[in-house]
């Protein structure tokens, strides 16, 4: 099956399910950095990767505001936002544009 996002919505895969991984990452990149995660983050991962996006958002004058992500984008987002779907062996999650924090 292929799932392909409208409008603000983005379609992403969680990259990992250790939030730690975003210190290991880090940690090779900048040695001894303090990076510390909140432990109400700690249940799920918020760095993802995405796979499809919408158009956009129509203004009330009709105008399209597009999405600032394209497919392929690493962002790191609201580990609480969206909704996680499964396809075959995968679960991806569908967000709103708002809830995404930052993009690597």
């Amino acid at each position: 099956m292929i799932i392909r996002a409208i409008g603000d919505n983005i379609l992403i895969r969680r990259l990992a399910d250790n939030p730690h991984s975003l210190y290991d990452a880090y940690e090779v990149a900048i040695p001894h950095t303090p990076i510390e995660i909140p432990s109400t983050w700690q249940a799920k991962s918020m760095i993802g990767q995405v796979i499809s996006c919408g158009r956009g958002t129509l203004t009330g004058r009709g105008f399209l505001i597009e999405c600032s992500v394209k497919p392929g984008d690493v962002v790191i987002f609201d580990p609480e936002a969206g909704s996680e779907i499964a396809i075959g062996d995968e679960t991806l999650l569908i967000i709103r544009e708002s809830a995404i924090l930052g993009v690597e």
